[in-house]
Protein backbone atom coordinates (compact mmCIF):
# COMPACT_ATOMS: atom_id res chain seq x y z
CA UNK A 1 0.00 0.00 0.00
CA UNK A 2 2.77 2.90 0.68
CA UNK A 3 4.47 2.04 -2.82
CA UNK A 4 0.96 2.42 -4.41
CA UNK A 5 0.84 6.02 -2.40
CA UNK A 6 4.06 6.56 -3.43
CA UNK A 7 3.69 5.63 -7.24
CA UNK A 8 0.13 8.05 -7.10
CA UNK A 9 2.07 10.91 -5.58
CA UNK A 10 5.30 10.89 -8.41
CA UNK A 11 2.46 10.42 -11.00
CA UNK A 12 0.34 13.49 -9.30
CA UNK A 13 3.92 15.65 -9.53
CA UNK A 14 4.49 14.81 -13.10
CA UNK A 15 0.94 15.43 -14.66
CA UNK A 16 1.17 18.71 -12.91
CA UNK A 17 4.85 19.27 -14.45
CA UNK A 18 2.97 18.28 -17.48
CA UNK A 19 -0.07 20.93 -17.69
CA UNK A 20 2.47 23.59 -16.61
CA UNK A 21 4.43 22.91 -19.94
CA UNK A 22 1.22 22.86 -22.13
CA UNK A 23 0.40 25.76 -20.56
CA UNK A 24 3.36 27.72 -21.55
CA UNK A 25 3.57 25.88 -25.27
CA UNK A 26 -0.58 27.34 -25.73
CA UNK A 27 0.51 30.47 -24.48
CA UNK A 28 3.46 31.18 -26.36
CA UNK A 29 2.39 28.95 -29.75
CA UNK A 30 -0.40 31.58 -30.59
CA UNK A 31 1.44 34.45 -31.00
CA UNK A 32 4.28 32.88 -32.55
CA UNK A 33 1.87 31.76 -35.20
CA UNK A 34 0.07 34.92 -36.17
CA UNK A 35 3.63 36.65 -36.12
CA UNK A 36 4.71 33.62 -38.53
CA UNK A 37 1.36 34.14 -40.67
CA UNK A 38 1.84 37.99 -40.54
CA UNK A 39 5.25 37.47 -42.05
CA UNK A 40 4.58 35.07 -44.81
CA UNK A 41 1.68 37.32 -45.95
CA UNK A 42 3.72 40.76 -45.83
CA UNK A 43 6.42 38.83 -48.41
CA UNK A 44 4.01 37.79 -50.37
CA UNK A 45 1.68 40.77 -50.58
CA UNK A 46 3.67 43.64 -49.03
CA UNK A 47 1.93 47.01 -48.07
CA UNK A 48 2.35 50.56 -46.43
CA UNK A 49 2.64 50.52 -42.95
CA UNK A 50 1.40 53.91 -40.70
CA UNK A 51 0.83 53.99 -37.15
CA UNK A 52 -2.76 54.95 -35.56
CA UNK A 53 -3.66 56.16 -32.20
CA UNK A 54 -6.87 57.21 -30.90
CA UNK A 55 -7.41 60.27 -29.24
CA UNK A 56 -10.63 59.46 -27.23
CA UNK A 57 -12.44 61.26 -24.13
CA UNK A 58 -10.78 63.57 -21.86
CA UNK A 59 -7.18 64.55 -22.32
CA UNK A 60 -6.03 64.22 -18.86
CA UNK A 61 -2.53 61.96 -19.08
CA UNK A 62 -0.41 62.52 -22.13
CA UNK A 63 2.03 59.07 -20.92
CA UNK A 64 0.17 56.50 -23.29
CA UNK A 65 0.22 58.88 -26.41
CA UNK A 66 3.80 60.09 -25.95
CA UNK A 67 5.11 57.02 -25.43
CA UNK A 68 3.70 55.10 -28.55
CA UNK A 69 4.40 58.27 -30.51
CA UNK A 70 8.21 57.90 -29.49
CA UNK A 71 8.08 54.10 -30.66
CA UNK A 72 6.59 54.53 -33.78
CA UNK A 73 9.30 57.04 -34.61
CA UNK A 74 11.83 54.63 -33.76
CA UNK A 75 10.04 51.68 -36.00
CA UNK A 76 11.58 52.16 -39.42
CA UNK A 77 8.37 49.48 -41.23
CA UNK A 78 6.06 52.86 -39.70
CA UNK A 79 6.64 54.85 -42.49
CA UNK A 80 3.67 57.75 -40.62
CA UNK A 81 0.97 57.83 -38.52
CA UNK A 82 -2.71 58.62 -37.97
CA UNK A 83 -4.36 60.29 -35.23
CA UNK A 84 -7.99 59.33 -34.95
CA UNK A 85 -9.64 61.79 -32.55
CA UNK A 86 -12.84 61.96 -31.08
CA UNK A 87 -12.69 64.08 -28.01
CA UNK A 88 -14.09 67.16 -26.04
CA UNK A 89 -10.60 68.18 -24.90
CA UNK A 90 -8.63 68.07 -21.82
CA UNK A 91 -5.75 69.91 -19.99
CA UNK A 92 -3.95 72.24 -21.68
CA UNK A 93 -0.76 70.81 -19.79
CA UNK A 94 -1.35 67.26 -21.14
CA UNK A 95 -2.86 68.55 -24.65
CA UNK A 96 0.87 70.56 -25.14
CA UNK A 97 2.69 67.71 -24.31
CA UNK A 98 1.16 65.52 -26.78
CA UNK A 99 1.47 68.63 -29.05
CA UNK A 100 5.04 68.86 -28.73
CA UNK A 101 5.93 65.07 -28.89
CA UNK A 102 3.64 65.18 -32.52
CA UNK A 103 5.96 68.14 -33.87
CA UNK A 104 9.37 66.05 -33.33
CA UNK A 105 7.35 63.37 -34.94
CA UNK A 106 7.06 65.18 -38.26
CA UNK A 107 10.34 65.80 -38.65
CA UNK A 108 11.00 62.58 -39.87
CA UNK A 109 7.64 61.40 -40.59
CA UNK A 110 4.12 62.97 -41.94
CA UNK A 111 1.03 62.88 -39.64
CA UNK A 112 -2.38 63.41 -40.81
CA UNK A 113 -5.43 63.73 -38.07
CA UNK A 114 -9.16 62.64 -38.67
CA UNK A 115 -11.85 64.07 -36.87
CA UNK A 116 -14.99 61.87 -36.84
CA UNK A 117 -17.42 63.55 -34.44
CA UNK A 118 -15.16 66.31 -32.55
CA UNK A 119 -12.03 67.99 -31.97
CA UNK A 120 -12.32 70.49 -29.39
CA UNK A 121 -10.30 72.89 -27.45
CA UNK A 122 -7.23 70.22 -26.08
CA UNK A 123 -8.06 67.67 -28.46
CA UNK A 124 -7.83 70.67 -31.53
CA UNK A 125 -4.10 71.42 -30.08
CA UNK A 126 -3.29 67.85 -30.33
CA UNK A 127 -4.85 67.68 -34.11
CA UNK A 128 -3.10 71.20 -35.33
CA UNK A 129 0.29 69.17 -34.87
CA UNK A 130 -0.50 66.97 -38.16
CA UNK A 131 0.52 68.20 -41.36
CA UNK A 132 -3.18 67.28 -42.68
CA UNK A 133 -6.72 67.62 -40.87
CA UNK A 134 -9.32 65.77 -42.19
CA UNK A 135 -13.09 66.26 -40.74
CA UNK A 136 -16.32 65.27 -42.08
CA UNK A 137 -18.38 68.43 -42.99
CA UNK A 138 -20.98 67.75 -39.57
CA UNK A 139 -17.83 67.30 -37.44
CA UNK A 140 -17.23 69.72 -34.44
CA UNK A 141 -14.07 71.60 -34.48
CA UNK A 142 -12.26 74.69 -32.36
CA UNK A 143 -13.19 75.61 -29.08
CA UNK A 144 -10.15 77.32 -29.39
CA UNK A 145 -10.00 78.71 -25.73
CA UNK A 146 -8.99 78.40 -21.83
CA UNK A 147 -11.95 77.34 -19.27
CA UNK A 148 -11.37 77.70 -15.92
CA UNK A 149 -14.13 75.92 -13.55
CA UNK A 150 -14.18 77.24 -9.59
CA UNK A 151 -17.01 75.77 -7.81
CA UNK A 152 -18.33 77.28 -4.65
CA UNK A 153 -19.84 75.74 -1.48
CA UNK A 154 -19.62 78.07 1.08
CA UNK A 155 -23.05 79.23 1.12
CA UNK A 156 -24.07 75.03 1.07
CA UNK A 157 -22.09 74.85 4.72
CA UNK A 158 -23.22 77.94 5.57
CA UNK A 159 -26.54 76.65 5.37
CA UNK A 160 -26.13 73.84 7.53
CA UNK A 161 -23.87 75.71 10.04
CA UNK A 162 -20.84 74.05 8.87
CA UNK A 163 -17.71 75.73 9.00
CA UNK A 164 -13.80 74.79 6.95
CA UNK A 165 -10.80 76.48 8.33
CA UNK A 166 -7.42 77.19 6.05
CA UNK A 167 -4.46 77.12 7.37
CA UNK A 168 -2.02 78.09 4.94
CA UNK A 169 1.46 79.64 3.96
CA UNK A 170 1.80 81.87 1.24
CA UNK A 171 -0.94 85.06 0.54
CA UNK A 172 -2.14 83.15 -2.78
CA UNK A 173 -1.97 79.25 -1.56
CA UNK A 174 -5.98 79.23 -1.36
CA UNK A 175 -6.58 80.68 -4.70
CA UNK A 176 -9.61 79.37 -5.89
CA UNK A 177 -10.83 76.89 -3.12
CA UNK A 178 -14.64 75.90 -2.87
CA UNK A 179 -14.62 76.94 0.76
CA UNK A 180 -14.14 80.40 0.57
CA UNK A 181 -14.84 83.63 -1.71
CA UNK A 182 -12.07 84.47 -3.35
CA UNK A 183 -10.16 88.14 -3.11
CA UNK A 184 -9.75 90.58 -6.01
CA UNK A 185 -5.96 89.86 -5.89
CA UNK A 186 -6.49 85.91 -6.41
CA UNK A 187 -8.89 86.27 -8.91
CA UNK A 188 -6.54 88.80 -11.09
CA UNK A 189 -3.63 85.87 -10.35
CA UNK A 190 -5.77 83.23 -11.94
CA UNK A 191 -6.92 85.10 -14.53
CA UNK A 192 -2.97 86.32 -15.77
CA UNK A 193 -2.42 82.08 -15.56
CA UNK A 194 -5.39 82.30 -17.90
CA UNK A 195 -4.37 84.36 -20.45
CA UNK A 196 -1.32 83.13 -20.44
CA UNK A 197 -2.37 79.43 -21.37
CA UNK A 198 -4.85 80.92 -23.79
CA UNK A 199 -1.64 83.38 -25.29
CA UNK A 200 0.49 79.94 -25.60
CA UNK A 201 -2.90 78.02 -27.44
CA UNK A 202 -3.06 81.00 -29.40
CA UNK A 203 0.62 81.05 -30.32
CA UNK A 204 0.98 77.19 -31.03
CA UNK A 205 -2.57 77.07 -33.65
CA UNK A 206 -1.48 80.65 -35.64
CA UNK A 207 2.03 78.98 -36.32
CA UNK A 208 1.20 75.08 -36.62
CA UNK A 209 -2.04 76.09 -39.00
CA UNK A 210 -0.73 79.04 -40.28
CA UNK A 211 -3.09 81.57 -39.11
CA UNK A 212 -3.39 85.05 -38.92
CA UNK A 213 -3.06 85.75 -35.35
CA UNK A 214 -4.04 89.05 -35.82
CA UNK A 215 -7.32 87.93 -36.93
CA UNK A 216 -7.69 85.01 -33.36
CA UNK A 217 -11.23 86.37 -32.33
CA UNK A 218 -12.31 84.79 -35.54
CA UNK A 219 -11.02 81.65 -34.91
CA UNK A 220 -9.94 81.59 -30.99
CA UNK A 221 -12.53 82.90 -28.93
CA UNK A 222 -13.91 80.11 -28.24
CA UNK A 223 -16.41 79.07 -30.25
CA UNK A 224 -16.93 75.76 -31.88
CA UNK A 225 -17.25 75.27 -35.87
CA UNK A 226 -18.59 72.26 -38.00
CA UNK A 227 -16.35 70.82 -40.57
CA UNK A 228 -17.80 73.06 -42.96
CA UNK A 229 -17.05 76.41 -41.32
CA UNK A 230 -13.49 74.99 -40.19
CA UNK A 231 -12.46 74.43 -43.31
CA UNK A 232 -13.37 78.07 -44.46
CA UNK A 233 -11.51 79.43 -41.17
CA UNK A 234 -8.32 77.20 -42.17
CA UNK A 235 -9.06 74.99 -39.30
CA UNK A 236 -8.67 71.95 -41.42
CA UNK A 237 -7.63 70.90 -44.74
CA UNK A 238 -10.25 68.59 -46.34
CA UNK A 239 -13.56 67.29 -45.68
CA UNK A 240 -13.62 63.36 -45.82
CA UNK A 241 -13.50 60.34 -43.56
CA UNK A 242 -10.02 57.61 -42.64
CA UNK A 243 -10.37 56.77 -46.13
CA UNK A 244 -9.65 60.10 -47.30
CA UNK A 245 -7.26 60.34 -44.43
CA UNK A 246 -5.30 57.23 -46.10
CA UNK A 247 -5.01 58.60 -49.57
CA UNK A 248 -3.69 61.78 -47.65
CA UNK A 249 -1.12 59.76 -46.01
CA UNK A 250 0.00 58.25 -49.41
CA UNK A 251 0.60 61.82 -51.08
CA UNK A 252 2.95 63.26 -48.44
CA UNK A 253 4.56 59.85 -48.06
CA UNK A 254 5.03 60.13 -52.28
CA UNK A 255 5.89 63.92 -51.44
CA UNK A 256 8.87 62.82 -48.99
CA UNK A 257 10.12 60.83 -51.86
CA UNK A 258 8.76 57.78 -49.59
CA UNK A 259 7.73 54.33 -52.01
CA UNK A 260 4.05 53.72 -51.32
CA UNK A 261 3.80 49.87 -51.59
CA UNK A 262 0.52 48.26 -50.94
CA UNK A 263 -2.21 49.61 -49.58
CA UNK A 264 -1.70 51.65 -46.28
CA UNK A 265 -1.99 49.48 -43.85
CA UNK A 266 -2.84 50.94 -40.21
CA UNK A 267 -0.94 49.41 -36.93
CA UNK A 268 -2.02 50.47 -33.17
CA UNK A 269 0.07 49.84 -30.05
CA UNK A 270 0.15 46.84 -28.76
CA UNK A 271 -2.04 45.73 -25.78
CA UNK A 272 -0.49 43.16 -23.70
CA UNK A 273 -2.40 39.63 -23.79
CA UNK A 274 -2.39 36.06 -21.97
CA UNK A 275 1.34 35.27 -20.63
CA UNK A 276 2.82 38.52 -21.16
CA UNK A 277 0.53 40.11 -18.70
CA UNK A 278 1.56 38.06 -15.66
CA UNK A 279 5.09 38.66 -16.77
CA UNK A 280 4.74 42.40 -17.08
CA UNK A 281 1.14 43.67 -15.22
CA UNK A 282 -1.65 45.98 -16.90
CA UNK A 283 0.59 48.35 -18.24
CA UNK A 284 0.16 48.17 -22.07
CA UNK A 285 2.69 51.26 -22.59
CA UNK A 286 5.52 49.19 -21.96
CA UNK A 287 7.95 47.76 -24.79
CA UNK A 288 6.93 44.30 -23.95
CA UNK A 289 7.74 43.03 -27.70
CA UNK A 290 11.51 44.18 -27.55
CA UNK A 291 12.81 41.42 -24.35
CA UNK A 292 9.66 39.04 -24.09
CA UNK A 293 11.30 35.92 -25.10
CA UNK A 294 14.08 36.73 -21.74
CA UNK A 295 11.70 37.75 -19.81
CA UNK A 296 9.03 34.81 -20.50
CA UNK A 297 12.53 32.08 -20.36
CA UNK A 298 13.35 33.70 -16.80
CA UNK A 299 9.66 33.23 -16.02
CA UNK A 300 9.74 29.52 -16.72
CA UNK A 301 13.00 28.58 -15.25
CA UNK A 302 12.29 30.32 -12.03
CA UNK A 303 8.87 28.10 -11.88
CA UNK A 304 10.54 24.95 -13.16
CA UNK A 305 13.23 25.55 -10.48
CA UNK A 306 10.44 26.23 -8.06
CA UNK A 307 8.59 22.69 -9.08
CA UNK A 308 12.22 20.55 -9.06
CA UNK A 309 12.25 22.06 -5.45
CA UNK A 310 9.02 20.75 -4.61
CA UNK A 311 9.65 17.40 -6.20
CA UNK A 312 12.56 16.49 -4.29
CA UNK A 313 11.39 17.25 -0.81
CA UNK A 314 7.98 15.11 -1.79
CA UNK A 315 10.54 12.32 -2.58
CA UNK A 316 12.57 12.61 -0.02
CA UNK A 317 8.90 12.90 2.24
CA UNK A 318 8.47 9.60 0.35
CA UNK A 319 11.38 7.60 1.36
Amino acid sequence: MPENNNEKKKTSIFNIKNLFFLFIIFSLAQPLYINLKKQLKEAIHPNTYVGCINVTGMILDPSFYVKNIQKFLKKDEVKGLILKINSNGGLPGASQAIFSELKRFKKTKPIVAVVHDMAASGSYYVAAAADKIVANPSTIIGSIGVLMQLPNVKAFLNRYDLDMRLLHAGKYKTSGSIFKDMTAEETIHLEELMYDSYDQFVKDMAEARKLDISKKDDWANGKIFTGNQALKLGLIDQLGSLTDAKETTRKLLESRNIKVVGKIKLIYPKRLTGLAKVLYGEDENQHAENNFAQKAASFINSVYKYMLTEQTAEQIKLQ
